[in-house]
């Protein structure tokens, strides 16, 4: 089982679709700095200690959910959680792979490094670009606390974690990237379960971004934008009355659902 992960995770970590997809992530993160961070350092505010409204707290691009690079890349996410591992399993049974890994591996170890694989590299290509800007708005931008009095912060009163965005704004971030991580993790998953029965590689690539769109439009005409993963993936909750539960309302059932095809899928498949 390990030596098949470590197996599955070269195959994942060091191919050019990888690479491919980091690439346009890190090329997003660093577009948002020339664009929303420069000009302001440069002529609008001039860097100083206790300016709050240039502060990594402020002007990250997690934080900035209204710019166009913050919007490009959550608008990009379920595509860029696919590409590099999401097709996989189709590619192992057109190739005839996966008759060749199954006379050295149980179906049920292979199954299960796939579906770990498939999950952690469709994270890691969102939770990297937002980790590099984080770091260059840290390095460039002086780390001024933000209090809620001065009016400048993202988030509201009734924003979720409110209270720790201002007292722990680190762990705010941290908490935030995690689910920014499992959330693409699990598009990326989405891609397993729709290999199971389609057999169109464009198809199955782009089963999640339209599942992700579907939400994006119908929630919100039905006045529920708190669970548009395209509103509350933002740390900078550009929606109102967000909660961990409808964060969790929306996520688990696609978790749930997609491992379920996946695993009931792929394991009644005569591929073998």
């Amino acid at each position: 089982m390990k030596q098949l992960i470590k197996m599955e995770m070269k195959r994942a970590f060091i191919s050019w679709p990888y690479f491919f997809v980091l690439l346009i992530g890190i090329l997003i993160s660093i577009l948002h700095v020339k664009q929303e961070i420069m000009p302001s350092i440069n002529f609008d505010y001039p860097r100083k200690e206790g300016d709050p409204l240039l502060t990594p707290w402020t002007r990250w691009i997690g934080f900035e959910y209204t710019s166009f690079t913050t919007n490009l890349l959550y608008l990009l996410l379920p595509i860029l959680a696919a590409i590099p591992f999401g097709d996989s399993y189709y590619l192992d049974q057109k190739s005839g792979y996966l008759k060749g890994i199954m006379t050295r591996s149980s179906k049920g170890n292979y199954l299960l490094s796939k579906y770990f694989v498939t999950f952690i590299s469709g994270g890691s290509v969102i939770l990297i670009p937002l980790m590099i800007n984080f770091l260059i708005c840290s390095w460039l931008l002086p780390n001024t606390p933000q209090d809620p009095t001065w009016g400048n912060a993202p988030l509201v009163d009734s924003s979720m974690w409110v209270d720790l965005y201002y007292e722990h704004p680190y762990l705010y971030v941290s908490r935030y990237l995690a689910i920014d991580f499992v959330f693409a993790g699990t598009l990326a998953i989405i891609c397993l379960a729709v290999s199971v029965a389609v057999k169109k590689q464009f198809a199955v690539l782009l089963a999640p971004f339209m599942v992700y769109l579907v939400m994006f439009v119908i929630f919100p005409l039905a006045g529920l934008e708190q669970y548009s993963p395209f509103l509350f993936l933002k740390p900078g909750q550009g929606v109102i009355g967000l909660t961990v539960t409808k964060i969790i309302t929306i996520w688990f059932p696609l978790w749930m659902l997609s491992s379920l095809i996946f695993f009931t899928g792929a394991w009644k498949s005569e591929a073998y």
